[in-house]
């Protein structure tokens, strides 16, 4: 993704548009924008409170919101305060607030996602959110059909529990819509999508603890182990079967140095592993269990150790995602 060609500036005001004489250009914007933050897709807002001195020029800026806090973005908006200019105030003096939204443009554009909600049903919400190996965060919400209570956040709290199959990079940002709608006596939350298409799909449901799964009948195939490449690598830029399994480390995970494992069951069949799901995953919230099923699934043939295994038959596939020692 091209940060020249796909930035967009959100509206950078802390009072009616028309105080603004000058503010940033796209070029000062694609330069204050955290360099490290562009290569896995993060957008960010930071809202400053400054000081207009008489000529119009903002001093004394300081960082009073920032989401999400400590990538960058607060001292982005920093460097971004010299390039406003607003129209003096009639006191000689004032202050005033500049919100500062950092994106990227989204790169897909999945079919509308419908949830289930009693009190929101016939709402809709827009959503501007990172995906990254299945999985959404750093979402934003753009716009709700109606300003309700508690449909924003709602909103977010439904993005964050969908998975989304493979699309046309790795790592980018997705526009998304939901679509709320009468339960009509399904549980409250994500409903299923069509099996066509490029859709999301609804996260898969939690298996027993790992001590039962140690201790069932299930053969344990050997384990799976992947290395990440160099930070310096860049991500393929779309699902490759001939790649080697450390372009497929989760991004995230590589880019913070960490590892983990992940234990499956999964059904074995001539073809490899299908229908696998997480049993355990340690640590949770970098992506390495969804991770886990892409490459079992989709990027592995599975054998087991020693005798053979029948086809249709349930498997425990451990898989380990390893930092090199020497990176």
């Amino acid at each position: 993704m091209s940060l020249a060609a796909a930035l967009l500036l959100a509206a950078a005001q802390g009072a009616p548009e028309s105080v603004w004489l000058k503010t940033p250009t796209a070029e000062e914007f694609e330069a204050a924008y955290p360099k490290p933050l562009r290569k896995f897709a993060y957008a960010g807002r930071a809202e400053l409170e400054c000081a207009v001195g008489p000529e119009g020029r903002l001093s004394g800026c300081q960082v009073v919101a920032e989401e999400p806090a400590g990538k960058g973005f607060g001292d982005a908006a920093m460097k971004l305060s010299r390039a406003f200019q607003a129209r003096p105030p009639a006191s000689g003096q004032g202050v005033v607030r500049v919100p500062i939204t950092f994106r990227l443009a989204h790169d897909t554009q999945p079919p509308p996602l419908q949830v289930a909600s009693a009190r929101y049903a016939g709402l809709t919400a827009q959503l501007d959110c990172r995906y990254d190996n299945f999985v959404l965060d750093n979402c934003f919400v753009l716009d709700v059909s109606r300003e309700t209570a508690g449909l924003r956040d709602t909103a977010l709290a439904a993005a964050a529990k969908a998975q989304f199959r493979q699309t046309r990079y790795l790592t980018g940002r997705m526009l998304l819509t939901l679509q709320f709608v009468e339960p009509n006596g399904r549980p409250e939350g994500l409903i299923a999508p069509p099996a066509t298409g490029e859709t999301p799909r609804r996260g898969r449901a939690s298996s027993p603890p790992v001590k039962a799964a140690r201790d069932a009948a299930e053969p344990r195939l050997k384990g799976l182990t992947v290395t990440a490449g160099p930070k310096s690598a860049e991500p393929p830029p779309a699902y490759d079967p001939a790649a080697p399994a450390a372009s497929y480390y989760p991004l995230r995970a590589s880019y913070d140095d960490v590892g983990g494992d992940v234990l499956l069951r999964c059904r074995l069949t001539q073809a490899g592993a299908e229908g696998c799901e997480v049993i355990d995953e340690s640590p949770k919230g970098h992506g390495f269990g969804k991770h886990a099923i892409y490459i079992a699934e989709k990027n592995v043939k599975v054998r087991a150790n020693s005798a053979p295994v029948a086809e249709g038959a349930t498997v425990l596939q451990p898989v380990s995602f390893r930092i090199p020692a020497n990176r």
